[in-house]
């Protein structure tokens, strides 16, 4: 599970620092979500290079399916 702690130390990496979580990719839970994408404003494709996706488009329509509001258009 993702934690604060974890946000906080991600937020201040650049972009080219982000080292993905697994080797394998896989789905990030809707809390998961939350926490990155509502609660902490991290960018879609920040979030997609950390569960090792090199387009941002499977974390948008994670996005919408969760029904989470968009707050930016950073595809």
């Amino acid at each position: 599970m993702i934690t604060q702690e974890f946000i906080n130390e991600f937020k201040t990496k650049k972009y080219d620092e982000i080292v993905s979580l697994k080797e394998k990719k896989f789905d990030p839970t809707k809390e998961e979500l939350k926490l990155l994408y509502s609660v902490n404003k991290i960018k879609i494709k920040h979030i997609s290079k950390l569960y090792g996706w090199s387009n941002s488009n499977k974390i948008s329509q994670l996005i919408d399916k969760y029904g989470f509001d968009k707050w930016h258009l950073d595809h």
